[in-house]
């Protein structure tokens, strides 16, 4: 069976055209970012010709690059501003960290697995993206000593936001994620207003599961 060979900068103009503006998306900006970032850099080389397509791609560990539209929404929720300080948490191989780092003036991306810390890195300097970084750590626990972040993006749903995330906001800060919201799984963001916090809802969207959430003090949906 002959390989099919695809034309990925034509697939990356489909997959904006047919899949984030049809889904609702209408940040420009982040409409021109997605069709300069290519995708299939960012995953698995048995499934580069699966990369603009509508659905997530599996990683290792039962984790997986988040499916374009719903990365894009996300993304367009924390309104990310050209000098924002963004943590992104759970980047995989470095996709997500392409596409704040082309909106954001910086990103820290943390990522567990070792493993995704090396490529992500390899990836994004053969890219020649020099604001982003991808540094090995738990998940729930961020990066404080990096902090505050103006953003902090979360790849996937969580059960909960730990208060050790969100002491890492800045006073004006933000954090998006998907979670369970009154029995559906939904986009949130949480902003933050000095000492105190609101939560808006706003999408309907689902992600795979983050593990390493379940905090014995955290900030419950």
């Amino acid at each position: 069976m002959v390989e099919q060979i695809v034309d990925f900068e034509v697939a990356r103009e489909a997959m904006v055209e047919c899949q984030v503006l049809p889904g609702g998306v209408r940040d420009t900006k982040l409409c021109r970012v997605l069709k300069n970032i290519p995708r299939e850099a960012y995953v698995p080389e048995k499934y580069k010709n699966l990369a603009y397509m509508d659905k997530n791609i599996p990683l290792i560990g039962e984790r997986e690059v988040l499916n374009p539209l719903v990365l894009s929404m996300l993304v367009e929720l924390a309104d990310i501003q050209p000098d924002d300080l963004v943590l992104d948490i759970g980047c995989g191989l470095g996709y997500s960290t392409a596409v704040l780092a082309a909106l954001a003036g910086t990103v820290v991306a943390l990522e567990n697995n070792p493993v995704f810390v090396e490529s992500a890195n390899t990836v994004l300097q053969n890219q020649n993206i020099d604001n982003a970084v991808v540094v090995e750590g738990d998940h729930a626990v961020g990066q404080p000593k990096q902090g505050p972040f103006n953003v902090i993006f979360i790849g996937g749903l969580v059960d909960e936001v730990p208060h050790t995330l969100l002491d890492q906001l800045d006073k004006n800060g933000r954090l998006v994620c998907v979670s369970t919201y009154e029995n559906a799984s939904r986009g949130v963001i949480i902003s933050r207003h000095g000492d105190s916090f609101s939560i808006n809802a706003a999408l309907d969207v689902t992600a795979p599961k983050m593990l390493g959430f379940e905090k014995e003090e955290q900030f419950s949906f």
